[in-house]
């Protein structure tokens, strides 16, 4: 947007301009009086977007006179700024900050510009969501790389919301990935300003290919803001530390000038939330099981494919027993990041199965966790001083929760080898954050306003001097009342009144027609049409011991606020291990609470190359089904052994996709600890997990369904190990059929000899031929019953290759015209005599063929 100079323009649209050209691509509202107000080109975006009206302010200095002017009450602003948020635009918030002299406009300042990634306002924030800045910078930013050389980038991420603030380097080919893992609200990199041989700027973005295309909110800022030196600098001031060596970063070159560059932003949109960061934590991206964002998607991990809503998704199913959003945030991390390690995840487990041996205490645990508050986000507010009174009751209400909590578990918690890692049922809860919880007890009202100026913080008793100036503005009614009924009585005048308001004060009110009743001492305040105001001395001097009272009121409650505020902050630190602790025990409340309502078992997870389930259950699928209705099925696969590759074939709508989506859910679930669907399971550690179910178009990038298909299988084709699962449905159908089956024969073949365990779904029942040659590769099917007027799907997944396909079933029970099922039938007879006779070459001669080359 541009936007003109100042000069020539009125004192407060030179104001606005000045500001403004500091705000970048944030909408600048600049508050005037009881408004925030808009001008020039941000003026006509926000009368189109919140749909409000668009008006002008006149000055000369500008073309035509009129410049376009648009606003939004200042009580009713968190709407509008949210409704710009959601849509990805930023605001920059001008706020009044002198008092008007009389003598040119009011000192105004800009306060705050609020990002996508950058806020901490609860009223912005989904509770259940971490909120995270992403920032990155390449390791090589002026070098152009070859296709054999790998880029590495630094990337940095923080929760401004929760402190939490992390810091890897990831090669370019993982980037994606990564990102999708943590799944940003705002993507930060650096641009560099290069000039045309015309000497004009122009900004190349310093950006991985198809990332500045992506979804992701971006912002961006200038190469020098990452600085190595300077990020260096930057990051030991803010963590009062002269080396970086502590924090386990200090060869993280790219890491550190990201880092650097998410810090400079956080300073730039004048977040003082910064002072809530207290640690870095460096993590490998090789450290869990990774998901593509496909896989993601198709597994429907976070939300369905089909309504984009949480309700029949993984993460849904989890959070009904979920009670905490704390515990839901964590939730949805240890779902993103599945562990490797086989002795955490049996650890997990351990603290499951202590809650199911006692489900009178699960129970228990459930009713204390549903009155805990969101104290994560909560102690943010605290640490940077936004906290409010109700916020702060919150805090102090599940602080007195907490004992209870703790003499719960002490039952269960087992005393920890390891100081480092102590058992999550012992609460570290000290007893001088008891005894304060306590103390605000004892001084906080239970009904508590918003506002800290407001009154109604704090009960009686509490402060002596405030019970005074208390009791003196709460019998002003009283007073008026009885000194209304002396003046009637002494004046005779039954009409008389004794009023207050805001605007006049304390005054004597009679008609026109009684004011010859006044005494000498009622002196005239002010005379109205139909009435005339009075006062007396008596009245006036109980004005100002009243209003005097009244501000006193405010200011005390104000400092006794700030002084309880100030005193529960120096808890922050043991706060905040106590909600991530609070959220761990919520995790295993759910996935216990899940174990025994869905008769889950503990899955045996081993560093083998095994993956054996009995009787494994799709948990999404099977919790919306009644009771008993879902069928479960067996599995075995191995890498490097006789069942490695299961070429599976069947009838579309037989279960094909759920059997294969419901065995990459099980190795999620258990490698997050969790226990499992099926009677039994032995999951052998799986480091990435590969999906291509289903396929669409991509019309943004010009690519047909075709063409997504392969990017996506040359993706893990590429990228997989032998740890890896892999997961392939109907791949080649969108192609001829023999170029199909080419492809999808070729594509089993890589798998076999590659090593991953895999299940290939196919309707191409010529792929069974494939076990012939390969002794990894065996076949399965999805059984049917056919009988003469139906087609029944048994949706059991059985030994054996499906002979047909099932095609002319299935448009049937769709509902497809007689006449064009009794012709396609027709059709396929005339196909089937052709092909009896033809004497091209057919796939069994290329099965042939590939044994005669592979010696077998």
């Amino acid at each position: 947007m541009n936007f003109p100079s100042p000069e020539g323009y009125t004192p407060i649209l030179q104001q606005y301009l000045e500001q403004r050209a500091k705000t970048g691509d944030a909408i600048l509202f600049f508050r005037l009086g009881d408004f925030y107000e808009c001008f020039f080109s941000d003026a006509e975006l926000i009368a189109k977007e919140l749909e409000i009206t668009l008006t002008s302010k006149g000055d000369s200095a500008h073309p035509g006179g009129k410049v376009p002017m648009a606003g939004i009450p200042v009580k009713s602003a968190e709407n509008y700024i949210s409704r710009l948020l959601k849509a990805g635009f930023k605001v920059a918030v001008c706020e009044q900050v002198g008092d008007a002299t009389g003598k040119g406009p009011m000192k105004r300042e800009l306060v705050r510009i609020l990002t996508p990634g950058t806020l901490v306002e609860s009223e912005f924030l989904e509770g259940e969501k971490a909120n995270y800045l992403a920032c990155i910078f390449p390791s090589n930013p002026n070098k152009t790389m070859s296709k054999q050389e790998s880029e590495l980038w630094g990337l940095a991420f923080v929760d401004i919301s929760t402190a939490e603030l992390k810091i890897t380097e990831v090669p370019e080919n993982q980037l994606l990935l990564e990102l999708s893992r943590i799944n940003p609200s705002e993507l930060l990199f650096a641009t560099i300003r290069i000039k045309d041989p015309e000497r004009i700027t122009i900004e190349r973005k310093l950006c991985p290919a198809g990332l500045s295309e992506s979804n992701y909110s971006s912002s961006t800022r200038a190469i020098n803001h990452f600085d190595f030196n300077v990020s260096v600098d930057k990051i030991k001031e803010r963590f009062g530390s002269h080396s970086l060596a502590g924090f386990g970063c200090a060869h993280f070159k790219a890491g550190l000038q990201a880092l650097g560059g998410l810090l400079d932003y956080l300073e730039y949109t004048c977040n003082d939330s910064l002072k809530s960061l207290s640690s870095i934590q460096v993590y490998e991206v090789n450290d869990s099981l990774k998901l593509d964002e496909q896989s993601v998607r198709n597994l429907e991990i976070f939300e369905t494919m089909q309504t984009r809503t949480k309700k029949g998704s993984l993460l849904g199913l989890f959070e009904e027993n979920l009670t905490t959003k704390m515990g839901t945030r964590m939730m949805r991390e240890w779902l993103s990041y599945p562990l490797l390690d086989v002795s955490q995840i049996r650890k997990r487990q351990q603290y499951i199965a202590k809650l199911i041996a006692n489900q009178n205490l699960l129970n228990n645990l459930k009713v204390l966790l549903s009155q805990v508050t969101d104290l994560e986000r909560l102690n943010i507010k605290l640490k940077t001083e936004r906290l409010n009174p109700r916020e702060l009751g919150w805090i102090k209400n599940t602080l007195l929760i907490l004992p209870g909590l703790k003499a719960l578990l002490q039952d269960i918690a087992s005393t920890p080898n390891d100081e480092e890692q102590p058992d999550i049922f012992e609460i570290k809860l000290s007893n001088n954050l008891i005894f304060k919880a306590k103390e605000l007890d004892l001084a906080l009202q239970d009904e508590l306003p918003i506002v800290s100026g407001d009154s109604g913080i704090f009960r009686k008793g509490y402060s002596e001097k405030l019970d005074q100036m208390k009791d003196l503005v709460d019998q002003n009614e009283v007073w008026l009342t009885n000194y209304e009924a002396k003046e009637k009585e002494r004046t005779n005048c039954k009409f008389l009144k004794v009023c207050f308001n805001k605007a006049a004060g304390f005054y004597i009110e009679l008609t026109k027609a009684n004011k010859h009743l006044a005494p000498e001492d009622y002196k005239i305040k002010q005379n109205l049409t139909n009435v005339d105001r009075y006062i007396t001395k008596e009245l006036k001097d109980y004005e100002s011991q009243f209003l005097l009272a009244e501000a006193n009121l405010k200011s005390i409650e104000q400092e006794l606020f700030i002084f309880l505020r100030e005193s529960l902050s120096i808890y922050c630190e043991e706060i905040h291990a106590l909600s991530k602790q609070i959220a761990k025990i919520d995790c295993f409340v759910s996935l216990a609470s899940l174990a025994i309502n869905h008769n889950y078992v503990a899955p045996n997870v081993d560093n083998s190359y095994n993956l054996s389930i009995k009787d494994g259950r799709h948990p999404v699928i099977e919790n919306l089904l009644p009771k008993g209705h879902f069928v479960g099925n067996d599995l075995w696969l191995e890498s490097r052994s006789e069942q490695q590759v299961i070429i599976l074939t069947g009838p579309n709508m037989s279960g094909k996709s759920t059997f294969m989506k419901q065995i990459a859910i099980l190795c999620l679930m258990a490698q997050i600890g969790s226990y499992v669907p099926a009677q039994s399971a032995q999951i052998g550690i799986v480091d990435r997990i590969f999906t291509r179910i289903g396929a669409s178009d991509d019309l943004s990038q010009g690519q047909s369904t075709f063409m997504v298909e392969m990017t996506e299988t040359a993706y893990l084709l590429n990228n997989l190990t032998e740890r890896s699962l892999v997961l392939l449905d109907e791949i080649g159908r969108g192609t001829s059929t023999y170029d199909g089956v080419a492809i999808a024969w070729s594509v089993a073949e890589y798998l076999a000899k590659s090593g991953p365990r895999s299940i290939f779904a196919t309707h191409y029942h010529e792929m069974n031929g494939l076990a012939d040659i390969y002794s990894q590769v065996v076949n399965y099917q999805v059984s049917v019953h056919e009988s003469t007027n139906e087609l029944i799907f048994l949706h059991k997944v059985l030994p054996g290759g499906a002979d047909k396909s099932y095609g002319i079933e299935v448009a049937r029970m769709a509902g497809i015209p007689k006449e064009v099922l009794n012709r396609a039938q027709g059709i396929m007879a005339q196909m089937n005599a052709k092909n009896s006779t033809r004497k091209t070459t057919s796939i069994k001669d290329c099965a042939e063929q590939a044994k005669l080359e592979l010696g077998i």
